[in-house]
């Protein structure tokens, strides 16, 4: 009898022990053919998997200047400060600062309203000739502005008051912002956050006054519903994306062939993830990315070279994107904000609003969505199934999802028709959006695809 149960103790033992290879087993292939999966979609589709960043809007206001001077470069660093925590941003686009501010907004009709910009001092100029705007509402709010945005003419008037003259014309406005990154990092960007593309620029070239005491810009509509008291808060000048990403310099190293994988390192004393690999230079001149092969693993980068004859016992320089971690107190009233290496007492700066953001760890990414982003070239063949793979990729980042309202793909000749169901016209507005940020990504991955994508409701 109690040989029997030794022998079932034993067996049990054995079992459970077999059980724990086996999920052992099955995690660490998981694992693995995500990064497998990872690192092809990475070197294919540049930038895609870099992680959304992380960050605030930054509003600039009590600005005591009266021309457009001041200028914000890309990638120009925000020291953020907090007892014992201290991290850095970064700006997202280069721009000048506007000498005023939207000191009113005025709804004429359910399709058109009035903005006024002006100052303290009623006078300034604008010798860069152009006037930016954003339309932006807070993070718990992103439909307000959505519908804002999405329902703009993109014509306006434009009435100027310069001295004794006051003239009226017709404008342009010109929607969106092509963010100086990579294009899929900005694409990805665009959905997972629309208000990053809530831009509004007008050239002022034509007019031939640069000083002005206030503007006034009618904008039209197809549509508004939204009252005058929330209109108020939605027009904003002077924001300023930042991000907790920036290109930097990698260590120098020797390529002396001793190592099958140089694992990549930077100088930076904060904590971050290594993202993409921007290019590697040997004494100063750009190495062949055919020279050697990128690999990507958790949160570093490697390249290992299949030809090192030319560039053996040479120093290896280069740069990549890095992603910090960043402290998720920003608005903590003990946290100052400061621009790095700028004296700054001209205006103020505070955070107003975060950019949304979801975990974009690539372990979440499903493989499915990565074999479907492998077989892009064979759009016209996708099911309805590998179409929510690829939604669901995406969808990771957006505001509103849509991977579940899509019914129906029909494909007409070398036109595609991806058919939703909704019919709550604010997110109509939101999925064409969407789908015009895939056309961007599949014209860029696969210029010489032939197929048009429609929207079908």
């Amino acid at each position: 009898m109690n040989n029997n149960i030794e022998v079932d103790k034993v067996a049990n033992s054995i079992l459970t022990k077999l059980s724990e290879w086996k999920e052992n087993a099955n995690a660490n292939f998981v694992k693995y053919a995500h990064q497998i999966y990872a690192s092809k979609i990475q070197n294919k589709y540049s930038s895609l998997l870099t992680p959304c960043p992380k960050g605030v809007f930054l509003k600039v206001t009590d600005i005591e200047y009266n021309n457009d001077s001041e200028y914000i470069d890309l990638y120009q660093e925000l020291q953020v400060n907090r007892p014992n925590c201290q991290g850095s941003l970064f700006s997202m686009l280069d721009t000048s600062l506007m000498p005023f501010g939207v000191h009113r907004v005025r709804k004429l009709s359910d399709n058109s309203i009035n903005l006024t910009f002006s100052n303290n001092d009623k006078t300034f100029t604008l010798a860069n000739q152009r006037l930016v705007f954003w339309i932006h509402s807070d993070t718990s709010n992103i439909k307000r502005s959505l519908q804002i945005f999405n329902n703009l003419k993109e014509k306006a008037k434009l009435t100027y008051y310069s001295g004794s003259v006051e003239s009226c014309l017709e404008v342009n406005l010109e929607l969106g912002h092509s963010y100086k990154q990579k294009v899929n990092m900005a694409i990805k960007n665009n959905i997972y956050d629309p208000r990053l593309q809530f831009i509004v620029s007008i050239d002022f070239s034509a007019i031939k006054e640069i000083s002005f005491e206030k503007l006034d810009l009618e904008l039209k509509f197809d549509t508004l519903s939204i009252p005058e008291h929330e209109l108020i808060k939605c027009f904003h000048t002077n924001l300023i994306p930042m991000m907790n990403q920036a290109v930097v310099n990698i260590k120098p190293f020797k390529l002396d062939g001793n190592d099958d994988i140089y694992w990549l390192r930077t100088d930076s004393e904060l904590k971050y993830q290594a993202c993409e690999l921007r290019g590697l230079y040997s004494n100063n001149y750009l190495i062949n990315p055919s020279a050697y092969r990128i690999v990507y693993n958790d949160n570093q980068i490697g390249v290992e070279f299949n030809q090192i004859e030319e560039y053996f016992n040479t120093n290896i320089t280069g740069s990549m994107y890095i992603d910090y971690n960043l402290d998720d107190s920003l608005y903590a009233t003990d946290t100052n904000l400061r621009w790095y290496g700028h004296n700054i007492n001209r205006y103020k700066i505070n955070a107003i609003s975060s950019i949304h953001n979801h975990s974009t760890s690539v372990d979440e990414i499903k493989i499915r969505a990565l074999i479907s982003l492998l077989s892009i070239s064979e759009l016209t063949k996708w099911t309805v199934d590998m179409w929510k793979h690829l939604l669901t990729f995406f969808d990771k980042f957006a505001y509103i999802k849509i991977n579940y309202l899509l019914n129906k793909v029909e494909v007409k000749g070398k036109e595609i028709v991806l058919n939703f169901i909704t019919d709550d016209a604010v997110i109509q507005k939101w999925i064409i959006f969407y789908i015009h940020q895939l056309k961007l990504f599949i014209s860029h991955n696969v210029p010489y695809l032939d197929t048009k994508l429609e929207v079908g409701f």
